[in-house]
């Protein structure tokens, strides 16, 4: 799929190019996953100030965005020193949740990733949802136009094997600007997980995230993986102290591999 040209002054588009640098490639000089969730969450932030509902405009309002649910398919990694093109665009809402979709273009023009997600504005205080009204009244909505068709459910853990658990303790580079940890360091810890299996594994294919609660410096954490009966989808939990007690979930994955 080749890239598409949007009407200038258009601001419901942002296009962002850049350049896979060195510090976010793996060890098979890929862009990792872990870095391409945090350039989709950068590209969608600076958006959201060019739109008026961004980080400092919901501040004087004692509001902040949280990221909730993401799905994101990869097709071909860009590689190291590639030149890309992101492209993202508010797509419309669901109740309380914005929608964002997002494009990743490679160096031949060549769609190399596609992502939806889900957004909450909270308020500080309460960490309760605000209603979007305010958000659809300023913010032109590109509806019906989607960069994948897939919509963001709850994702429901199977009964399955589980192959690998860790354990973490959340440092300071885990830490965003919110004072929680940043949603690229959850997917960081699961791709240390499910390559920590083997330098052999497969590459993720594509990622389904649903974001629960938040973790916080100095917080004991249990990543744990799983694979389904079928032995075709791989899962993901991220828990507050140890996973068997049941309680404290703050994430949870499900994601394929290529050739499942």
């Amino acid at each position: 799929m080749q890239q598409q040209t949007a009407p200038v002054n258009d601001i419901s588009l942002l296009i962002k190019e850049s350049t896979v640098m060195s510090y976010q490639a793996d060890n098979q000089g890929r862009l990792s996953l872990s870095n391409l969730c945090n350039l989709l969450q950068e590209i969608a932030w600076n958006h959201a100030n060019i739109l008026g509902v961004g980080y400092e405009h919901l501040l004087k309002d004692n509001r902040f965005w949280v990221l909730i649910r993401m799905y994101v398919e990869i097709y071909a990694y860009p590689l190291w020193k590639d030149a890309i093109s992101i492209r993202t665009w508010p797509k419309g809402a669901e109740a309380f949740m914005a929608l964002r979709d997002f494009k990743v273009f490679g160096r031949d023009g060549s769609l190399a990733a596609a992502a939806s997600s889900g957004w909450l504005i909270l308020e500080k205080e309460n960490k309760r949802p605000v209603r979007l009204d305010e958000f659809r009244k300023r913010v032109s909505l590109r509806e019906g136009e989607h960069a994948l068709e897939k919509k963001l459910l709850k994702i429901e853990m199977p009964q399955g094997e589980t192959i690998a658990e860790q354990r973490h303790t959340v440092a300071y580079s885990d830490i965003d600007v919110n004072n929680h940890v940043n949603n690229a360091k959850y997917v960081e810890w699961i791709m240390d997980a499910w390559y920590g299996l083997g330098a052999e594994q497969p590459a993720v294919a594509g990622i389904e995230l649903n974001f629960l609660s938040e973790a916080f410096l100095g917080e004991e954490v249990s990543i744990k993986l799983c694979r389904n009966a079928g032995g075709d989808s791989f899962y993901a939990q991220v828990f507050r102290g140890n996973p068997d007690s049941g309680s404290g979930e703050i994430i949870r994955a499900r994601f394929s591999v290529s050739g499942s």
